[in-house]
């Protein structure tokens, strides 16, 4: 938990005359990363929506998915989010709709998150999901990644060999792959 980064009560920040500033410089539990997160995010009340912007970064190390050598990569964010601010999502099936063609809800333009104005605001949470967002799917080491151990070295032969079972102990139904590896 990075300190200083609590969540504060939407109604607070409704009441308050001027934007919650959070200066980021720490730890996220959830998070692992090798240099500090640091930046800037605020949080404004507007009437109905809540306005949040951040500025973000930090250094994650990760494992190349083909290779499996660690890497670092550098992780961040300038972002702007509006949120809806209302207890649910408007019924997208209002009664006496028949059709899709009759159904007329949308939500505001950019807004596909709601908070319900009961509840807070949790700075912390909000930095976590869209460095989280960033991260690739499948994490490569870069465009000269050396890709999986090639078997066709004498070293991985070594291995192999060096590992392999006795033939009187050898399974018959391995006997292709015992051709691909020798």
């Amino acid at each position: 938990m990075i300190a200083g980064l609590d969540p504060i009560p939407i109604q607070e920040l409704r009441i308050s005359s001027c934007p919650k500033v959070w200066l980021v410089d720490g730890y996220l539990d959830d998070l692992q990363s090798l240099t500090p997160i640091r930046g800037e995010v605020t949080a404004e009340h507007q009437g109905d929506m809540l306005s949040v912007k951040g500025d973000i970064e930090t250094v994650v190390n990760l494992s190349c998915d083909r290779c499996l050598n660690s890497f670092n990569q550098q992780l961040g964010f300038t972002e702007q989010e509006l949120i809806w601010i209302r207890e649910t999502y408007p019924n997208p099936n209002p009664k006496g709709i028949t059709s899709f063609k009759e159904l007329r809800f949308t939500l505001p333009d950019s807004m596909v998150e709601i908070i319900d104005p009961s509840k807070e605001f949790d700075p912390e949470r909000w930095i976590f999901e869209h460095l989280n967002l960033r991260l690739e799917p499948i994490n490569l080491c870069g465009s000269n990644c050396p890709g999986p151990t090639n078997l066709s070295s004498p070293k991985a032969n070594q291995n192999i060999k060096h590992t392999s079972h006795s033939s009187e102990n050898f399974d018959p139904r391995w006997s292709t792959l015992k051709k691909l590896i020798a």
